[in-house]
């Protein structure tokens, strides 16, 4: 497994990039009494320019971190959004490359029971059983029947309501009332609310509006791909105000790219994805209704570099410019590589792979031969998501080609004939090789050969090549 720790270039040594967020939730403080439309003269950083990005170091809970707030115009009432670009050693990948992420987001999600609470770990399965999260917070049940009012478990003094239509979906949206006065609008739109099953079930609800109680707004909106399973935000507006009838006029729009490294995965059977990856955050005033057009104020540019073991993406600069392109000073991030030389497989296809031993079964030492009284016949009892429904599956084979797969429904096992491969007495192990969520079969098709040959499966069988 490689480890990669990005180091900012002005202080920080062997620091990785983790995940956290700083919630649009805490970040819309009413300041002030007033509103109407703010003023606001964009920055020029023309000419001779010193300075440096914005970013700040520290350590917690065993992390290295690393947060680097974007400046926004001013909003009405003091209504602006806190926008940030985080970084956490224990982080994973977001579409901000390994151990990056986008701060300033906020979600309810779907979520499964755990012991602490239910005395059971149940996982997400899109049915009545399932609990609902915000921002990972476990909500539970307040008054009255399940579904009609919830507080977080660590109890925050927030209202949270759901709006149901139709209850096997799952609810339409969320409102959330702060204490502070502020009302927290989560999906109640099409782009905002994250849909699976062909539309028959909600997922999660992103944050879509946020109202504090003098009537000034901010709305976000957001890019979904069904078929991929991907939601994005792209603008946030505010400046608004309901009672004033102010029509947002201050944007932070993100942008986007196609990313060269995709990655998948899977929640009860339903295929998530991130297939873009965010390149730069612009903050626009004098904007148009719908938050197009504008004057650029910031433009903050991210740079990305591939890691050269296995081709994800890795930021690599973060630039603070003006509307007219003028930057200060890149902020650079450099990578340490653990030296993986012995660690590499040969592609990611069926068929013969380079491996770092030569002996399979003296890595994966659990996957002991069952049966090993019948001397006809070795049999093999492997366990993964050989399907990638997100539930574990068994596999068992006699060694000569036939395999039986029983495929996990969650109550029990369909079991199934899949051709594989024909290991003889040769031990075989089990890994999602190809990275698309199902589990494959690797072994070692000639004794005492350090080349492995993979069986890829489709979901339905096992796709072979020697």
């Amino acid at each position: 497994m490689q480890h990669f720790t990005p180091i900012a270039a002005w202080a920080i040594s062997r620091v990785r990039v983790a995940l956290f967020f700083v919630p649009l939730v805490g970040a819309l403080t009413p300041l002030a009494s007033a509103q109407t439309a703010v003023t606001i003269q964009p920055p020029n950083l023309s000419g001779a320019v010193s300075g440096s990005l914005a970013g700040r170091a520290s350590v917690g809970a065993g992390a290295a971190t690393y947060s680097v707030s974007i400046a926004v115009p001013p909003g009405t009432a003091g209504m602006a959004p806190g926008v940030s670009l985080n970084y956490s050693s224990q982080s994973g990948t977001s579409t901000l490359g390994r151990g990056w992420a986008l701060g300033g987001q906020s979600s309810i999600a779907r979520c499964g029971k755990t012991l602490a609470i239910d005395g059971v770990r149940t996982a997400v399965s899109l049915d009545a059983n399932d609990q609902f999260c915000l921002d990972g917070q476990r909500l539970l049940p307040a008054t009255g029947s399940n579904g009609s009012e919830y507080r977080t478990r660590i109890d925050g003094f927030s209202k949270i309501v759901p709006t149901i239509t139709d209850v096997a979906k799952g609810p339409d949206a969320w409102t959330v009332y702060l204490k502070s006065g502020q009302v927290m609008t989560y999906g109640g739109t099409a782009d905002a609310t994250f849909d699976v099953q062909g539309g028959t079930r909600n997922l999660r609800w992103a944050l879509s509006r946020s109202q504090d109680r003098r009537g000034s707004y901010s709305t976000i909106s957001y890019a979904k791909n069904s078929t991929l399973g991907e939601m994005v935000p792209t603008r946030i507006r505010y400046t608004g105000n309901d009672n004033t009838g102010l029509v947002p006029y201050n944007a932070v729009n993100f942008v986007y790219e196609t990313r060269p490294d995709p990655w998948q995965g899977h929640v009860a059977g339903n295929l998530l994805s991130r297939a873009l990856r965010l390149t730069a955050i612009q903050t626009r005033i004098d904007t148009a209704a719908d938050g197009s057009g504008g004057t650029l104020v910031r433009d903050y540019r991210v740079a990305y570099k591939t890691n050269p073991i296995n081709g994800r993406s890795l930021v690599d600069a973060i630039s603070d410019c003006d509307g007219a392109g003028n930057c200060l000073p890149a902020t650079r991030f450099g990578w340490t590589v653990r030296d993986a030389a012995a660690e590499t497989f040969a592609a990611a296809s069926s068929g013969n792979w380079g491996g770092p031993v030569p002996q399979l079964q003296e890595l994966i030492p659990s996957n002991q031969k069952l049966g090993s009284k019948t001397q006809q016949v070795q049999t093999q009892v492997l366990m993964g998501d050989f399907d990638g429904d997100g539930a574990a599956d068994l596999a068992r084979s006699d060694g000569t080609g036939n395999w039986q797969v029983c495929l996990s429904r969650r109550t029990t096992f369909a079991c199934q004939s899949w051709a594989g491969p024909a290991n003889g007495d040769r031990g075989v192990a089990q890994g999602d090789f190809n990275g698309d969520g199902r589990m494959d079969i690797a072994w070692s098709s000639v004794v005492g050969s350090s080349t492995w040959s993979v069986c890829l499966s489709t979901g339905s069988g096992f796709s072979c090549s020697d």
